[in-house]
């Protein structure tokens, strides 16, 4: 578990030291929140140790490896998926982890309402943390992308993403 000197602890042990126990997360308040790194798409994101492949993996499928004591095999690519019944992305607490496939996915996206049709775009979406006066301000500010992430809460990512027109497509 050491690579140029260093030693880092097991993966268990970093994973639930980033981890929020604390009562009041989540829609039920019993979420266990991932306060490290979190891609742009919300999910928790943690490295694993050289020995394990130095991959970087989504932190609920750590979390169900490490209280079920099972291998998913490599993240999304192979292995069933991790999903949440409780559809907050950065929950880590294993009793609100299910496996599933992409069908069992879909099902849960769909019972659960969150497919997004057009009539759901923008801040119609219930998903959305910007509203569309916020977005085309972000088109129209010169400053840096860094700066408009800061004041907005959001990845820099998303701020590129909503200057270029990846985001938020359909607004002029």
């Amino acid at each position: 578990m050491s690579g140029r000197g260093r030693t880092y602890p097991p993966l268990e042990k970093r994973l639930w030291a980033k981890v929020d126990k604390t009562p009041g997360h989540g829609p039920n308040g019993d979420c266990w929140v991932w306060t490290g790194y979190c891609v742009d798409n919300g999910y928790g994101q943690i490295t694993r140790s050289r020995a394990q492949g130095g991959r970087c993996d989504y932190v609920h499928r750590v979390a169900f490896e490490i209280h079920y004591g099972v291998d998913l095999g490599r993240a999304r690519k192979s292995g069933p998926l991790v999903l949440h019944h409780c559809d907050n992305r950065p929950c880590a607490n294993p009793r609100h982890l299910f496996l599933g496939d992409d069908t069992a996915n879909m099902q849960d996206m769909l019972s659960k309402g969150r497919k997004v049709s057009a009539d759901q775009q923008g801040s119609a979406n219930n998903q959305a943390r910007l509203t569309e006066p916020e977005v085309r301000a972000i088109r129209a500010d010169t400053r840096a992308l860094q700066e408009i992430a800061d004041d907005y809460a959001i990845a820099v990512s998303t701020a590129c993403s909503i200057r270029t027109r990846k985001r938020w497509p359909h607004l002029r």
